[in-house]
C-alpha cells in the first residue's frame, strides 16, 4: 500500500487528467471481464505495462514486484481448478493413482483463459491505482455525486492503512535490531509483542488523529 501510494504521487501520468485515466483503467477492466479472448487480455496486460514504463516512467522490476502477491494466489486458485478427481484415467494427460487424480485438457483451458483475464484485470486496477492518486480519486468521487459519508469512510480506511504500514515497519524493524528473530521461541515471543504494540500504537493514532480533525472543526466533509 504504501508503494503504491508514493509511485502514484510521482511518476509521469500524475498530472495527467484523472478523467481520461479513470475512463481508460474502467472502461479496459469492464472489457477484460466481458470478452472472452486470449490475446485481448494479453494485449491488455502489455498494454497497461508499456503505459506505466514508459508514459508513467516506473521501474519495470517495481511493477513486476507488485504482481507477486496476485500471482500467488491467482497461481494457487487455478491449481485446485486444474486438478480433479474422476473414476477413470480416459482423457487426462497425467494422473495419480489409486485416487486418479490429474489433469486433462479441458480443465487446462478453463485454467488458462482464468488466469490471463484475472491478470488483465489486474492490469487494468494497477493502472488506476498507479495513475490516480487519492486526491485526484477524491476529486473523481466529487464530482461523481458519491456520497460524502462514504468519501469520509474511504479517506479515513486509507489513513489508516497508511499509519498501519508505517507503525509496522517502525516497530517491526526495532526487533529486528534487538535480535528479536533470532530463535523460534524468540520469533514467537517477538511477534505477539509486535501484534499488542502494533494495536496499542493504532489506538493511540487514532486519538491524535481524533484530537487533530476536532481541533480544524471537522465537518464531516473533506475539501479539495
Amino acid at each position: 500500500m504504501p508503494q503504491i501510494d508514493s509511485l502514484a504521487y510521482s511518476n509521469g501520468l500524475t498530472s495527467c487528467n484523472p478523467w481520461i485515466k479513470a475512463s481508460i483503467g474502467i472502461g479496459m477492466l469492464v472489457l477484460a471481464l466481458i470478452i472472452d479472448s486470449l490475446l485481448f487480455h494479453i494485449l491488455v496486460i502489455c498494454g497497461f505495462f508499456f503505459v506505466l514504463v514508459y508514459f508513467a516512467k516506473l521501474p519495470a522490476g517495481r511493477i513486476l514486484k507488485l504482481y507477486t502477491l496476485p500471482f500467488i494466489f491467482l497461481a494457487m486458485s487455478l491449481l485446485a481448478m486444474i486438478l480433479s478427481f474422476t473414476a477413470s484415467g480416459a482423457d487426462y494427460i497425467f494422473f495419480t493413482k489409486p485416487f486418479v487424480l490429474g489433469v486433462n485438457y479441458s480443465s487446462l483451458e478453463v485454467a488458462k483463459k482464468t488466469f490471463f483475464r484475472s491478470m488483465a484485470g489486474i492490469s487494468a486496477t494497477y493502472f488506476i491505482a498507479l495513475s490516480i492518486p487519492m486526491n485526484q480519486l477524491i476529486y473523481l468521487l466529487k464530482k461523481s455525486h458519491v456520497p460524502d459519508e462514504f468519501i469520509e469512510q474511504m479517506v479515513l480506511i486509507y489513513r489508516f492503512i497508511t499509519i498501519f504500514f508505517e507503525e509496522l515497519r517502525t516497530l517491526e524493524r526495532g526487533l529486528i535490531l534487538k535480535g528479536g528473530y533470532g530463535k523460534k521461541k524468540m520469533m514467537l515471543k517477538s511477534s505477539s509483542i509486535l501484534g499488542s504494540a502494533l494495536f496499542e500504537s493504532m489506538m493511540n493514532s487514532f486519538e491524535r488523529y481524533k484530537v487533530a480533525l476536532e481541533c480544524k472543526l471537522f465537518d464531516g466533509k473533506f475539501y479539495l
